[in-house]
């Protein structure tokens, strides 16, 4: 529900928010497929990325825990005490469930918890690229959705590299020069400037 933003603590959107949650963890919570629900994805990271949440980290601070630890953890407890749930992702985690201590500091550490990474730069294929965290939950480098897909909202002429459509659709800052460096490094193929799908 919550992500890379911050968001209002007021009792309005508070009890919006509780019922919600309260809502979707008793439809949710008994699904196999489910090992793990977290409260938000990069917010407590994410404090550390804007000028107004670093320059007024104790208002954001106290607003992060009421959100997310007093309504969203105490409304998913309310409902199944027994499912696993993080505060965020990534995170140091937490030193104790009862009382409920989270473990401030460097959420992205490779000492606790869960870690992100994304470097668009290095070599993929190099086992050395990626930090030894303990979990990496969330890795990655810039691609295309597949041709086929692509032609499900574009013409033909729109499928050329540096196109209108093409840019307008790479939404991540020089995006498209890391792909085509990826590929080159990663690949003996030449690069097609044209996305044709395979016969």
């Amino acid at each position: 529900m919550f992500a890379c933003a911050t968001y209002p603590r007021d009792q309005p959107f508070l009890d919006n928010v509780k019922a919600e949650v309260v809502e979707q963890v008793a439809r949710l919570s008994s699904h196999a497929s489910i090992v793990l629900m977290g409260t938000n994805n990069e917010n407590e990271i994410g404090m550390s990325w804007y000028n107004e949440t670093r320059a007024n980290s104790h208002l954001y601070i106290v607003d992060y825990a009421k959100l997310y630890i007093e309504t969203i953890r105490e409304a998913v407890r309310s409902v199944n005490s027994a499912i696993e749930l993080i505060i965020s992702s990534p995170s140091n985690g937490q030193i104790s469930e009862d009382p409920f201590v989270l473990r401030w500091g460097d959420p992205n550490s490779n000492l606790y918890g869960d870690v992100h990474f994304y470097d668009y730069e290095k070599d993929c294929a190099d086992p050395d690229t990626y930090p030894g965290a303990r979990f990496i939950s969330e890795f990655g480098y810039q691609s295309w959705p597949s041709v086929d897909t692509l032609k499900s909202v574009a013409t033909e002429s729109d499928l050329v590299w540096g196109s209108e459509f093409m840019n307008y659709r790479q939404r991540h800052e020089f995006g498209n020069e890391q792909i085509i460096s990826q590929i080159q490094s990663c690949s003996m193929v030449l690069i097609q400037h044209q996305f044709t799908s395979p016969s």
